[in-house]
């Protein structure tokens, strides 16, 4: 029996396709055991091959990995997989960011913080973040009134009980170019003419799964012992702080929410450039505008000063947990460390990883057109509406997927909510542009490695070459390079909506590599947004990561 085919939209196999297209290389497969995609790079046209159970799709979940790289549960929405909630009620006080309902809560700290309450009424969800009695917990959203019922999640997504990730299982795949096709079969199956795909071909071992952060990558303080919030606020004339030595307060002139994210008792700022406030400070409070600070301030009126959060990249370590602002400005090399810094087989998302996931959506899909698709999630922030906003640092926290395995909301420039996941990883492409490391392209051509000890900038020393060279000019992208690993164009001259869908930009010499697209790029974002164009010791605010296993 030979594989159905079918092209996109069609509604079923077309037998006349079938007839006049057959391929006896379709006989090794039988249905029920692989299924794919072909894709004509001339004609921009899709056809179904194979199975049309997704099985290995399927077999997609979260889960609470632990640092040794064991699964300590997996997760079903909100909770772990089995385990129901057991602590419901009704909410019997209204109060921003609280749910309280009298005795209830006389577990420890450990049996809400890091869980979400469930809304049962309106069906919404928040983080715990604390226990503040018997009768009261303390929630990052305010979404709680009197007289509406809840139910406490069993799943734990702060990183008390693990690294929130998403399990890949491993898979066979086939490739092959012909007269415009690039053609991909998958299989779980090890079947002749197959190759176990390169992500999980993982330091020099086979491995049976992968394990990519469920969200974009947070950092966690060893020093302070807390997962901490994102923030570089650069130097800049325009966009000036004040600091009050009575109220040991400091405000921004004008941007209109660089402190958002912050948290009070969690995030420890540094500030530099200042005459007379340099120093390391604890938040007490938090506004959109202002913090308040454990540290002895003196006045200082519109003073351009650099405000971060405090890291360590040398001992700080990559982390996949929800209710966080993600990291930024760090070099790919910064957050290779950090991410080693969880243990052994822990990195950065990788290439080999990232093909792979390309590769599930590309099947899955049957289009290259990710915005339509799925959605557009956090791309359309307006650019001059996010630097008034808080100068390109993070705009969300991580989670807001959580519940959902692919999703999309989008609500516009300039206002919060917005995000895209697939398959339980969220914002595979906006919000924040994320590195890939164990790819580096020098003047154009990529090179490869899937060995993280020798993961290194500007070197081909235990790399690969790809064999192929890549586009020289930025644009979108139309044409792919005609291997198996990985999807690198070759050409521009797409658009938004036609070929691959997703825009490319380049740079000469050696380079890192940058994949998704940020906030406010628009259409141009997607998930194969490539950007192999920044140099080694590149960093930005709207740049982060995303942890691996």
């Amino acid at each position: 029996m030979a594989l159905a085919l079918s092209p996109i939209g069609c509604g079923g196999p077309n037998l006349d396709f079938l007839d006049t297209h057959y391929d006896t290389r379709y006989d090794e497969r039988y249905v029920g055991q692989a299924y794919g995609i072909m894709w004509n790079e001339n004609q921009d046209t899709y056809i179904r091959i194979g199975d049309p159970y997704f099985f290995i799709h399927e077999d997609m979940k979260r889960c609470i990995l632990a640092d040794n790289g064991t699964i300590v549960y997996y997760l079903d929405s909100y909770n772990k997989e089995g385990v129901e909630p057991s602590v419901n009620g009704t909410c019997d006080v209204t109060a921003a960011k609280k749910l309280t309902d009298t005795g209830v809560f006389t577990g420890p700290a450990s049996d809400y913080v890091g869980h979400y309450a469930h809304n049962k009424t309106d069906d919404t969800y928040s983080l715990i973040t604390a226990k503040d009695d018997n009768d009261t917990l303390s929630l990052q959203d305010d979404i709680f009134v009197s007289g509406e019922e809840f139910e406490i999640c069993t799943g734990v997504f702060n990183g008390d009980d693990g690294q929130v990730m998403v399990e890949i299982p491993a898979f066979y795949h086939k490739y092959w170019y012909d007269n415009g096709w690039h053609r991909h079969l998958i299989s779980r199956e090890n079947i002749s003419g197959y190759e176990l795909h390169h992500a999980f071909q993982k330091n020099g071992a086979n491995v049976t799964a992968r394990y990519i952060g469920a969200y974009e990558g947070v950092l966690y303080d060893t020093s302070e012992g807390k997962y901490v919030n994102g923030l570089y606020l650069p130097s800049n004339d325009s966009y000036k702080m004040s600091f009050d030595g009575t109220a040991e307060t400091i405000t921004s002139d004008t941007l209109t929410h660089p402190f958002t994210n912050l948290e009070a008792g969690v995030d420890t700022i540094v500030i530099s450039g200042t005459v007379n406030n340099d120093g390391t400070y604890g938040i007490t409070a938090v506004t959109d505008t202002t913090i308040t600070v454990d540290g002895d301030l003196e006045n200082e009126a519109s003073v351009a000063c650099i405000i971060q959060t405090q890291k360590d990249w040398s001992n700080d370590v990559l982390s996949s947990v929800a209710g966080k602002a993600p990291m930024t400005y760090g070099t790919r090399a910064n957050f290779r460390t950090a991410a080693a810094n969880r243990g052994t087989g822990w990195r950065q998302q990788d290439f080999d990883l990232v093909s792979a996931v390309q590769l599930l959506y590309l099947v899955e899909y049957g289009s290259w057109y990710s915005q339509s698709e799925i959605g557009a999630g956090l791309t359309d922030w307006n650019y001059d509406i996010w630097l008034a906003w808080n100068n390109y640092n993070p705009i969300e926290k991580t989670g807001l997927s959580n519940g959902v395995a692919t999703w999309n909301v989008n609500n516009g420039s300039g206002k919060k909510g917005s995000y895209v996941s697939y398959r339980w990883i969220e914002n595979p492409w906006g919000h924040l542009w994320k590195f890939v490391d164990g790819i580096n392209v020098n003047s154009h051509i990529p090179y490869v490695c899937n060995e993280d000890t020798h993961f290194a900038e500007d070197t081909l020393t235990n790399y690969i070459s790809l064999g192929v060279t890549l586009a020289d000019s930025d644009g979108y992208s139309k044409t792919l390079a005609q291997i198996a690993r990985g999807f690198l164009p070759t050409s521009v001259g797409g658009s938004s909506s036609t070929y691959i869908t997703d825009y490319y930009i380049q740079g000469t010499g050696w380079c890192v590599v940058r994949l998704g697209g940020n906030a406010n790029l628009g259409a141009a974002a997607g998930i194969v947004y490539w950007a192999p164009n920044p140099w080694s010791d590149y960093l930005g605010r709207d740049i982060g990561s995303r942890i691996a296993y």
